[in-house]
């Protein structure tokens, strides 16, 4: 015990730093917000700006604590958590697209009058379940995170408790979420009995060593099959999609702008870490194949008839999973470098769009904006940012040469060099029906007539600061897009290795 001890002070606590200091920074920002909010001189609408800013602070501090471990290839808590360079990547966008979101959110929610400062401490332990699902290499660990974040998540959706659609969005997540999580625990637990291990690196092992025995058990591979539905679930893949576009319109804005970006890139680092043990299995991966096809064509189709800003970029989510789908079944360096580079530019251009959206309040009533025929009104009272919208949507349409195009480009190229040329055709005509509905935005951008005109407010400062910073990632990607691939290679080679 006392070895233990002194292992564990010399080698996994400071491994863990950054995990123990985010832990840290929701317990005294916990105690700032309830102490600060007993004061006489403070309302709850400082309360939540000093908690938020602080809150960013936490997250860009945390992530400059995971950029000092950067180039580690080690194991922790024996071999419970497993830091490598792929895993520290997937930290990073994590905790710094949480800052960005909290950054871009803060005048919606004074504007939108949330005087609660608890939603900040829900979405920093969000985060914490986050890193736990990036970092760690157990499943029983693995699903805590899962459930951590889970549990922070469907309070989230439920942030505006008067708005019956609020409620509604909270009631049917957790109850779905439940069910997907009740699957997942039983695909581990199917799997535990068949082999005895719950460790990432021991699967592997136990897979090239005796996987002839392993397929002649229905246990093995029903357990592997549900593991991979209760993924896919959360990572909002078709059949499993539903939940998605009633979720992403109940919830408030800011919220919705959380859920499409931030628990997508745990759940993906996930996959890729589950993709090395579901590949070995002929049958549980092509689970992966005809979700990634049947989520293009549903998020092709079902956005165009979309009338609202949020069901839309459900819609958009889903399609967007399916190429990341794709990218996994191919697996491999090439497919993993394909599923990193995406969800790079995914997270990118979501932040950007929500960034717009977030920004965009009405005159007359101070309003934020749900439909879509609203956005007419964008380019007339504010030109610069309806041409930077219209840049945006050509980005996610995949329309060359902004980053979008090159996201979908590398998955094409990584399923042609697997000899899925069939796939690809199919691939690319979903990706083209995609884009019908974001070129539909941009006629309703520039060439909606309507007789009623309407303005909107003036961007803040901080929030046009984050429109462009992250915007100019989108535009100018195709100058330093081979930098960026080289850089993602090596990443993954040293994940392999």
């Amino acid at each position: 015990m006392v070895e233990y001890l002194q292992l564990f002070l010399e080698r996994d606590f400071w491994l863990m730093i950054p995990e123990a200091y985010l832990c840290s920074a929701v317990i005294l920002l916990t105690l700032l917000g309830v102490f600060f909010g007993k004061s006489a001189l403070s309302t709850g609408r400082k309360v939540v700006e000093v908690v938020l800013l602080m809150g960013v602070f936490a997250l860009l501090w945390g992530a400059l604590l995971y950029g000092n471990q950067w180039g580690l290839n080690c194991y922790a808590l024996d071999f419970q958590v497993k830091k490598d360079s792929l895993s520290l990547f997937f930290a990073l966008m994590v905790m710094l697209s949480t800052a960005a979101i909290l950054w871009l959110g803060r005048d919606y929610l004074k504007k939108d009058s949330v005087d609660d400062f608890e939603y900040v401490l829900l979405v920093l332990l969000a985060v914490i379940g986050l890193l736990v699902m990036v970092t760690c290499n157990d499943l029983l660990v693995i699903y805590l995170g899962i459930e951590l974040q889970s549990l922070c998540l469907y309070v989230l959706a439920c942030l505006k408790r008067h708005s019956r659609y609020s409620t509604e969005a909270g009631l049917k997540y957790f109850i779905l979420g439940a069910f997907s999580s009740c699957i997942l625990l039983f695909g581990m637990s199917l799997f535990y009995g068949f082999t005895g291990i719950t460790n990432l690196s021991d699967m592997e092992f136990l897979l090239c060593n005796y996987q002839g025995a392993l397929l002649e058990s229905k246990g093995f591979l029903l357990g592997l099959l549900l593991i991979a539905i209760g993924l896919i679930f959360k990572a909002g893949g078709v059949p499993f999609h539903v939940w998605l576009p009633d979720v992403y319109a109940g919830s408030p804005t800011f919220v919705t702008s959380f859920f499409a970006v931030v628990p997508k890139i745990a759940v993906f680092a996930l996959m890729i870490k589950m993709g090395a043990v579901i590949s070995m299995v002929e049958g549980v991966d092509v689970l992966l194949l005809y979700s990634g096809l049947l989520s293009l064509l549903v998020g092709s189709l079902g956005g165009i008839y979309q009338t609202t800003i949020k069901r839309l970029v459900a819609y958009s989510a889903i399609g967007h999973t399916g190429f990341v789908l794709l990218a996994l079944y191919v697996g491999g360096i090439d497919g993993t470098v394909a599923v990193c580079l995406y969800v790079l530019i995914y997270v990118f251009m979501l932040i950007n769009f929500f960034g717009v959206i977030l920004s965009l309040r009405r005159q007359s009533d101070g309003g934020s904006v749900r439909l879509l025929g609203s956005l007419h009104e964008v380019y007339r009272s504010n030109t610069m940012m309806g041409m930077w919208l219209c840049l945006l949507l050509f980005s996610m349409a995949g329309i060359p040469p902004l980053a979008g195009f090159y996201s979908k480009l590398y998955v094409f190229f990584v399923m042609i060099k697997d000899e899925l040329f069939f796939t690809s055709i199919i691939a690319v005509f979903l990706s083209v029906l995609g884009a019908v509905y974001y070129l539909r935005l941009i006629r309703i951008l520039f060439f909606n007539a309507s007789r009623k005109w309407g303005f909107y407010e003036d961007v803040s400062r901080g929030n046009s600061y984050g429109i462009v910073y992250s915007g100019l990632f989108i535009v100018l990607f195709c100058v330093y897009s081979m930098p960026i691939l080289v850089g993602l290679n090596e990443l993954v080679l040293m994940y392999y290795l």
